[in-house]
């Protein structure tokens, strides 16, 4: 009917609410401080934010300590008109730096940030921190200082304030630097990424004024061509895989087994050599770069935990070499995949030590991998020190052995060794003592001992030297073979006075003392006697006269 007919018209909104087309976050104005922040004290970050749409509803200072992934979330207070405040408590300003962000939301959910993309990467600034664990006294250590200098580069004599002035006698710091050591003045800037060699007669702890974090941001560390002592640069440990090499036209992991630009071994000095799977701060390292132009890149990425050494590939023998508080450990003769790839050179010596290298084509390596056994490998390696104690040598197996057999052999002494994994000698000052390593079947093993003359051809007893003699001399003898062996005294009445050895021994020559007495530590009078020798193929005698 023409009185009910609809009138067109606005439709009614009961709710009181307005549909907004806002899109856009508040926009966060702020401007960092341009001078370093002081350690251990609260952080006062003032921004401007505005929004033209629903207003601001929250803003919040978003910060994190460096080489840290997960900020903290710290809510800022509104001052006057569109001024919004917020504090980074003192207790994440410290030497590990700190990087923050400033992000608000208007009524409706809109984000707005400062800056826009990435972080602010702020500079934090200690009067003096120190190395946290004290140099021993009268030992190398490898330093590095993760901290700039906030006046002029550090210098050697930084640690003058601690050591005192600079005195050989007293300490000393060395840099390998265009393939040979710079000492003190010589030495480069003291910068975060660099290690040095320092050592302190007395010992001691040693610190830095005036020390500024890097920013929170990789750390890219040139590399010459061959040994580069590194540091880490930052105020927290790295995991080295995590750590990137690149050159002009590449980049890797520097684990990554297609690394081409540098040796994958980050090497570590406690007393003497030993593989590292982190960069910590204030320590030093080695690492040999394969050419020029190579760059050593450390991420801001702080180690969530230390890493083990990874699972090696293939199958080694694993080497080490002691004398007293030295060693040099984590060499191996190795077979895998990649052979020669896989190759690991022996880092420069520094002050007393022992020294465990493969020699091969001239070489000098700690881990010396070979693409196969084929019908059998051989290795060669020597052990050097400047030091007089016993040297202790041990090795043990890793990974899975593909049936194949392995000998050790002194080559000095034309010993074969005993499987047990450890050997003792005593060095002889500047001579290095040579050893072999034999794997493959057994008569490979066998047949190129011999070849080699790793062992003794024939089983042999020779005459003692001196001979007449009045203190001590030498009974020698030789085993071509493995077996039980008696070396025993007789008088001229065929009465025993002494048993010199008896027992179990591998091929290969043998020394002993005799001092002129019997088995009780009687001294023997005067005469003849005569030692019998009895081994696997052979029975001898000979005589000997004693004359005091």
């Amino acid at each position: 009917p023409a009185g009910n007919a609809l009138v067109p018209g606005p439709a009614p909104n009961p709710w009181g609410f307005t549909i907004s087309n806002d899109g856009t976050g508040p926009i966060v104005t702020h401007t960092p401080s341009p001078a370093p922040l002081p350690a251990g004290q609260d952080v006062t970050l003032n921004a401007t934010i505005t929004d033209l749409g629903s207003g601001v509803l929250v803003a919040y200072v978003n910060y994190r300590r460096g080489g840290d992934s997960v900020d903290t979330e710290q809510p800022m207070a509104r001052q006057t008109g569109n001024v919004w405040q917020g504090v980074i408590p003192s207790a994440a300003v410290g030497g590990r730096g700190l990087s923050y962000a400033i992000t608000s939301r208007d009524s409706i959910g809109n984000l707005g940030r400062y800056p826009a993309t990435g972080r602010v990467l702020a500079t934090v600034q200690l009067d003096s921190v120190a190395r946290p664990a004290p140099l021993p006294a009268g030992s190398y250590r490898m330093v590095s200082v993760p901290f700039a200098s906030a006046g002029p580069a550090y210098r050697p004599d930084v640690f003058a304030d601690d050591l005192g002035a600079y005195d050989p006698a007293r300490w000393r710091i060395f840099r390998w630097q265009s393939g040979a050591y710079a000492e003190n003045s010589a030495v480069q800037d003291i910068v975060p990424g660099r290690a040095y060699w320092l050592i302190a007669k007395g010992g001691g702890t040693v610190d830095v004024l005036s020390a500024n974090t890097l920013p929170d941001s990789a750390c890219s560390i040139p590399l010459a061509q061959g040994w580069n002592m590194v540091g880490d640069p930052f105020g927290y440990a790295v995991n080295l895989s995590d750590v990137w090499v690149h050159d002009s036209d590449s980049s890797f992991r520097f684990t990554d087994t297609d690394n081409m630009l540098t040796e994958r071994r980050l090497v570590a000095y406690d007393g003497g050599y030993t593989n590292a799977a982190q960069l910590a701060p204030w320590a030093g390292y080695w690492v040999r770069a394969l050419a020029s132009g190579v760059r050593l890149e450390v991420p801001a990425r702080a180690a969530a935990k230390s890493e083990g050494g990874g699972k090696e590939e293939g199958w080694s023998l694993a080497f080490a070499a002691e004398c007293g508080a030295f060693h040099d450990r984590d060499n191996r003769a190795a077979v895998t995949p990649r052979g020669a790839r896989d190759d690991a050179s022996e880092p420069p010596a520094m002050g007393p030590h022992v020294t465990l290298a493969f020699d091969r084509g001239g070489a000098r390596l700690a881990e010396d991998c070979r693409a196969d056994i084929g019908a059998g490998q051989s290795w060669r390696f020597t052990v050097e020190t400047d030091l007089a104690g016993q040297v202790e040598l041990s090795w043990r197996e890793q990974g899975v052995n593909g049936g194949w057999q392995y000998q050790v052999f002194d080559v000095t002494a034309g010993r074969a060794l005993e499987q047990g994994g450890s050997y003792a000698f005593q060095p002889e000052p500047g001579r290095p003592r040579e050893f072999a390593v034999l794997v493959g079947s057994a008569a490979y093993i066998a047949e190129e001992s011999g070849n080699a003359g790793l062992v003794p051809a024939v089983t042999a007893l020779s005459q003692n030297r001196p001979n007449p003699f009045a203190g001590a001399t030498t009974i020698s003898y030789q085993l071509a073979g493995a077996g039980r062996v008696t070396l025993k005294l007789y008088n001229v009445a065929g009465q025993l006075v002494r048993v010199l050895e008896d027992g179990q021994r591998t091929a290969g020559r043998y020394a002993l003392r005799w001092d002129g007495r019997d088995g009780t530590g009687r001294a023997l009078p005067n005469g003849l006697y005569f030692y019998r020798l009895e081994a696997p193929g052979l029975t001898a005698t000979r005589k000997l006269t004693l004359v005091r």
